[in-house]
Protein backbone atom coordinates (compact mmCIF):
# COMPACT_ATOMS: atom_id res chain seq x y z
CA UNK A 1 0.00 0.00 0.00
CA UNK A 2 0.96 3.31 -0.74
CA UNK A 3 3.43 2.61 -3.68
CA UNK A 4 4.36 5.19 -6.17
CA UNK A 5 0.96 6.74 -7.86
CA UNK A 6 -1.41 5.10 -5.09
CA UNK A 7 -2.48 8.80 -4.00
CA UNK A 8 -5.53 10.11 -5.57
CA UNK A 9 -5.32 11.06 -9.46
CA UNK A 10 -5.73 14.58 -10.38
CA UNK A 11 -6.81 15.44 -14.05
CA UNK A 12 -5.06 18.03 -15.51
CA UNK A 13 -6.74 20.84 -16.74
CA UNK A 14 -6.91 21.61 -20.45
CA UNK A 15 -4.19 23.10 -22.23
CA UNK A 16 -5.01 26.70 -24.30
CA UNK A 17 -2.31 25.25 -26.71
CA UNK A 18 -4.93 22.13 -27.40
CA UNK A 19 -7.94 24.56 -28.31
CA UNK A 20 -9.48 26.36 -31.62
CA UNK A 21 -8.66 30.26 -30.56
CA UNK A 22 -10.44 33.09 -31.90
CA UNK A 23 -7.84 36.20 -31.65
CA UNK A 24 -9.43 39.37 -32.07
CA UNK A 25 -6.07 40.47 -32.98
CA UNK A 26 -5.75 37.84 -35.70
CA UNK A 27 -8.65 38.41 -37.30
CA UNK A 28 -8.34 41.97 -37.42
CA UNK A 29 -5.15 41.83 -39.21
CA UNK A 30 -6.46 39.55 -41.64
CA UNK A 31 -9.20 42.35 -42.33
CA UNK A 32 -11.91 40.11 -41.01
CA UNK A 33 -12.90 42.34 -38.35
CA UNK A 34 -12.73 45.49 -40.47
CA UNK A 35 -15.25 49.27 -39.39
CA UNK A 36 -18.95 48.67 -40.95
CA UNK A 37 -18.91 45.32 -42.42
CA UNK A 38 -21.69 42.44 -42.77
CA UNK A 39 -20.31 39.60 -44.74
CA UNK A 40 -19.62 35.59 -44.12
CA UNK A 41 -15.64 34.73 -44.56
CA UNK A 42 -13.76 31.60 -44.27
CA UNK A 43 -12.11 30.99 -41.02
CA UNK A 44 -9.17 28.01 -41.23
CA UNK A 45 -6.82 26.81 -38.12
CA UNK A 46 -3.66 25.12 -39.54
CA UNK A 47 -1.63 22.24 -38.08
CA UNK A 48 2.48 23.50 -36.77
CA UNK A 49 3.17 21.33 -40.07
CA UNK A 50 1.07 24.20 -41.96
CA UNK A 51 -2.15 21.71 -43.22
CA UNK A 52 -5.28 23.03 -43.09
CA UNK A 53 -6.68 21.28 -39.39
CA UNK A 54 -10.06 22.91 -40.09
CA UNK A 55 -11.96 25.08 -41.99
CA UNK A 56 -15.12 27.22 -40.50
CA UNK A 57 -16.76 30.16 -41.67
CA UNK A 58 -17.63 33.14 -39.89
CA UNK A 59 -20.65 35.96 -39.84
CA UNK A 60 -19.27 39.19 -39.19
CA UNK A 61 -21.56 42.90 -38.78
CA UNK A 62 -19.85 45.60 -37.38
CA UNK A 63 -21.26 49.46 -37.30
CA UNK A 64 -21.11 52.50 -35.13
CA UNK A 65 -23.56 52.29 -32.05
CA UNK A 66 -23.08 55.50 -29.72
CA UNK A 67 -19.68 56.61 -30.26
CA UNK A 68 -17.96 53.38 -30.84
CA UNK A 69 -17.70 50.18 -32.99
CA UNK A 70 -19.40 47.45 -31.77
CA UNK A 71 -20.88 44.50 -33.58
CA UNK A 72 -20.89 40.53 -33.31
CA UNK A 73 -19.52 37.22 -34.93
CA UNK A 74 -21.24 34.03 -35.54
CA UNK A 75 -18.66 31.28 -35.63
CA UNK A 76 -20.48 28.43 -38.33
CA UNK A 77 -18.26 24.83 -37.85
CA UNK A 78 -17.24 22.48 -40.88
CA UNK A 79 -20.69 21.10 -42.05
CA UNK A 80 -23.33 23.12 -40.73
CA UNK A 81 -25.62 25.90 -42.15
CA UNK A 82 -26.46 27.85 -39.13
CA UNK A 83 -23.91 29.36 -35.97
CA UNK A 84 -23.02 27.78 -32.78
CA UNK A 85 -23.88 30.94 -31.37
CA UNK A 86 -23.21 34.92 -31.27
CA UNK A 87 -20.60 36.74 -29.99
CA UNK A 88 -20.09 40.43 -29.20
CA UNK A 89 -17.83 42.06 -30.69
CA UNK A 90 -16.69 45.64 -28.48
CA UNK A 91 -13.99 48.27 -29.45
CA UNK A 92 -11.64 50.58 -27.06
CA UNK A 93 -9.67 53.41 -28.63
CA UNK A 94 -6.04 53.48 -29.24
CA UNK A 95 -3.67 56.23 -27.95
CA UNK A 96 -2.43 56.94 -31.31
CA UNK A 97 -5.99 57.09 -32.77
CA UNK A 98 -7.84 54.10 -34.09
CA UNK A 99 -9.69 51.40 -31.80
CA UNK A 100 -9.31 47.76 -30.97
CA UNK A 101 -11.40 45.06 -31.50
CA UNK A 102 -12.23 42.69 -28.26
CA UNK A 103 -14.45 40.24 -27.78
CA UNK A 104 -17.26 40.00 -24.96
CA UNK A 105 -17.03 35.90 -23.53
CA UNK A 106 -20.75 34.53 -24.00
CA UNK A 107 -20.35 31.88 -21.78
CA UNK A 108 -21.73 31.85 -18.24
CA UNK A 109 -19.01 32.09 -15.66
CA UNK A 110 -18.26 29.72 -12.85
CA UNK A 111 -21.07 31.39 -10.60
CA UNK A 112 -23.24 30.58 -13.57
CA UNK A 113 -23.40 34.69 -14.20
CA UNK A 114 -22.85 36.13 -17.14
CA UNK A 115 -19.07 35.97 -17.76
CA UNK A 116 -19.11 39.11 -20.63
CA UNK A 117 -15.01 39.59 -20.13
CA UNK A 118 -13.57 41.62 -23.04
CA UNK A 119 -10.51 39.32 -24.09
CA UNK A 120 -8.34 39.18 -27.41
CA UNK A 121 -8.89 35.47 -27.91
CA UNK A 122 -11.94 32.80 -27.26
CA UNK A 123 -10.87 28.98 -27.06
CA UNK A 124 -13.13 26.10 -28.22
CA UNK A 125 -11.60 23.00 -26.20
CA UNK A 126 -12.23 19.19 -27.96
CA UNK A 127 -16.03 18.69 -27.42
CA UNK A 128 -17.45 21.37 -26.42
CA UNK A 129 -19.94 23.75 -28.01
CA UNK A 130 -18.40 27.38 -27.80
CA UNK A 131 -15.92 29.15 -27.52
CA UNK A 132 -15.19 31.04 -24.79
CA UNK A 133 -12.60 32.82 -22.72
CA UNK A 134 -9.85 30.31 -20.58
CA UNK A 135 -11.49 31.17 -17.28
CA UNK A 136 -15.65 29.70 -18.39
CA UNK A 137 -13.51 26.87 -19.84
CA UNK A 138 -11.10 26.36 -16.74
CA UNK A 139 -7.64 26.20 -19.34
CA UNK A 140 -4.53 26.43 -18.08
CA UNK A 141 -1.16 27.32 -20.06
CA UNK A 142 1.14 24.24 -20.65
CA UNK A 143 3.88 26.17 -19.14
CA UNK A 144 2.61 26.62 -16.22
CA UNK A 145 2.31 22.77 -15.78
CA UNK A 146 5.53 21.60 -17.11
CA UNK A 147 7.18 20.41 -14.43
CA UNK A 148 11.14 22.63 -13.73
CA UNK A 149 12.26 19.84 -11.37
CA UNK A 150 15.25 18.39 -14.32
CA UNK A 151 16.26 22.00 -13.68
CA UNK A 152 16.03 21.73 -10.26
CA UNK A 153 17.97 19.43 -10.27
CA UNK A 154 20.45 20.31 -12.67
CA UNK A 155 20.98 23.38 -10.40
CA UNK A 156 21.21 21.59 -7.30
CA UNK A 157 23.66 18.82 -8.38
CA UNK A 158 25.69 22.27 -9.51
CA UNK A 159 25.59 23.83 -6.82
CA UNK A 160 27.03 20.65 -4.69
CA UNK A 161 29.46 20.34 -6.92
CA UNK A 162 30.96 24.05 -6.68
CA UNK A 163 30.66 23.81 -3.02
CA UNK A 164 32.76 20.31 -3.29
CA UNK A 165 35.57 22.21 -4.67
CA UNK A 166 36.19 24.53 -1.71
Amino acid sequence: MGGIGSGPQIARKIWVEECLVLSAAALTRRRILRPDFKGTLPLRWWTEDGEVLTEWRVDVLTGVYAIQWEGQIEPIPPGERWPLHSIALVTSPLPWGGFRFWFLCPLLGPNRDGCERRVDKLYLPRGCQEFGCRHCHCLSYRSRNESDRPDRLLRWLHRGLLDGDQ
